[in-house]
């Protein structure tokens, strides 16, 4: 199921996203996907890195910042989990996306920062355990 969705993303944040679609040879549809589906595996967790921040943030401004307009296809069930997760925070939709991109970014240079480390990953680097 595809739906349109705009994030508000700073210039880091877009630059980052931008990059991640450059280096798998994929859309940002595709990065957001793949974030969607990590930052669900991993609630099950109870990280507290998946709690989305309840930081003020201003409007992004400059740098590249602005928003961005998606196109994810997630599966109905992804979608209502999304859902589901954003009215348990009390967060929109929206903010939630934002957050689970990032959270999903970080994890990916983290482990790029571990170059002895890929257990997890297929050849790639994409984590395997996030796939469906």
């Amino acid at each position: 199921m595809q739906r349109q969705v705009t994030l508000q993303l700073d210039g880091f944040g877009r630059g980052m996203l931008e990059e991640e679609a450059r280096r798998r040879g994929a859309s940002t549809d595709d990065v957001l996907e793949a974030a969607a589906l990590h930052y669900l595996f991993d609630l099950r967790t109870g990280r507290l890195a998946s709690r989305v921040p309840r930081l003020e943030r201003s409007a992004p401004v400059g740098n590249g910042g602005g928003p961005v307009r998606i196109d994810p296809r997630l599966h109905a069930e992804t979608w209502k989990a999304l859902e589901g997760e954003a009215a348990r925070q009390c967060v929109a939709l929206e903010r939630l996306l934002e957050h689970l991109l990032l959270y999903h970014l970080a994890d990916i240079e983290k482990r790029r920062s571990r170059p002895g480390d890929a257990r997890d990953t297929d050849h790639n680097g994409r984590v395997e355990s996030w796939r469906v």
